[in-house]
């Protein structure tokens, strides 16, 4: 019984420890970030401690600890033309290195031995530092002709500061099992807070990932660029309005454009594929021919089995002659009835 009365009672100190710790570094954090923040607008506002001096004050709010409190993860999307593919791409990429960036994923399509002349395509993933994503930005005005532009910014500090606050209590019940296992010399106990101390580990260790990944999202900016090659740049001018008739002669002559297009590759394709559409007439031919002999011998092999069986036409008398025909045969009957009685007597 007392033993078990032993395991009750460090168990619900256990409980009563974890749950100061949380509390004690809960505030802690909170001491030590000292902002609050509002949800209407996002913006957070420092708390001031009775007997501070207003120097200290300003100095607190020009620090760039404090201005570097919000946590902010921005994301770009570009879209480019250019005439000169290899150019912009080999610019990009000399301008990526430049600012301390790297390339986080690439997509390349475009020419192959079986379509030379298809146009290129590029898509890259960047990651800059954020505090040189604004020059890396101007610099790619070289890159081509810009098209869209898109981004987004996200506010994560809310997130980042419960992270933190969660890895600071962590360490602290962390730092206090150690004690208590260095003063403990049962065995139980020490099994218990071992088991404790796994888990505080584990929760550390998630915490600690995800606070990296939110520093990375947080201290590089994700850009991504689209690069495609075109033949003719398209002009974007959205201030001025074409007429009708305007709009009229430029779709005309885009399709004309598009028309010219199609025949060249039309034409490509031809002079490409020759001696496959020659091997494709040859077997044609051939194919043709076996099918209309084979034809012939049918019809003719017809006409002989036709012939064999079609009977030589019986003459037809005329109407006078057929009745008289029929007379002399009734009659002729009639004389061989009569004769066979007689010779039957006779006998």
């Amino acid at each position: 019984m007392r033993i078990k009365q032993k395991k009750i009672n460090l168990f619900v100190m256990l409980m009563i420890l974890g749950l100061l710790m949380s509390f004690v570094g809960g505030c802690a954090a909170a001491s030590k970030n000292g902002e609050l923040f509002t949800p209407d607008d996002g913006n957070h506002s420092t708390s001031q401690k009775p007997g501070i001096n207003n120097e200290q004050n300003n100095e607190q709010q020009s620090s760039p600890t404090a201005s570097s409190a919000q946590k902010l993860i921005r994301r770009i999307t570009l879209e480019y033309e250019t005439k000169e593919y290899e150019k912009s791409v080999s610019d990009l990429l000399r301008y990526v290195q430049a600012s301390g960036g790297y390339v986080e994923n690439a997509q390349v399509s475009g020419k192959t031995d079986q379509n030379p002349n298809a146009l290129c395509f590029a898509k890259y993933v960047v990651r800059i530092p954020a505090d040189k994503a604004d020059s890396f930005l101007n610099l790619l005005c070289g890159v081509g002709s810009l098209c869209s532009r898109q981004e987004t910014t996200e506010d994560i500090t809310l997130k980042y500061s419960s992270v933190k606050s969660h890895i600071e209590a962590l360490n602290i019940e962390h730092e206090r099992l150690l004690e208590m296992l260095k003063n403990t010399n049962q065995v139980e106990t020490m099994l218990q807070i071992e088991q404790r101390l796994t888990q505080v580990r584990f929760q550390l260790q998630e915490y600690e990932s995800q606070k990296r990944i939110y520093d990375n999202l947080v201290d590089y900016v994700t850009i991504t660029i689209s690069i495609q090659q075109v033949k003719t740049i398209t002009v974007i001018e959205p201030d001025q309005e074409l007429t009708y008739w305007q709009s009229l002669g430029q779709d005309f002559v885009n399709n004309l454009k598009n028309i010219g297009d199609f025949l060249k590759q039309l034409f490509y394709y031809i002079v490409v594929g020759l001696p496959q559409l020659f091997l494709l007439a040859i077997v044609a031919i051939f194919a043709c021919t076996r099918i209309r002999k084979y034809i012939k011998k049918n019809e003719m092999q017809m006409q002989q089995y036709n012939s064999m069986f079609i009977s030589t036409p019986v003459p037809i008398a005329p109407a006078g002659e057929k009745e008289a025909s029929t007379t002399l045969t009734n009659n002729a009957d009639k004389v061989a009835t009569e004769k066979t009685p007689k010779n039957e007597e006779t006998k």
